[in-house]
């Protein structure tokens, strides 16, 4: 998966719990919250979508559009 975004209330527990399950390696995006979004097609960018997890953060998903 080319970008997998989590928002957390405690990043660095989500960060260490996220690196110890699943090996992922985490790198700063720039942005601002986002609410809730069911899978919706962007042009030029991919298919979104946002998720909470039950315990108030915020999970996104983008499948780029072609080569990207």
């Amino acid at each position: 998966m080319p970008h997998f975004g989590i928002q957390a209330n405690n990043v660095d527990a989500a960060k260490t719990c996220d690196t110890g399950h699943f090996g992922w390696r985490f790198a700063p995006m720039p942005g601002d919250r986002a609410d809730a979004l069911p899978p919706q097609n962007f042009s030029a960018v991919g298919r979104c979508a946002y998720v909470e997890d039950g315990q108030g953060n915020m999970v996104g998903m983008i499948e780029p559009e072609g080569d990207a």
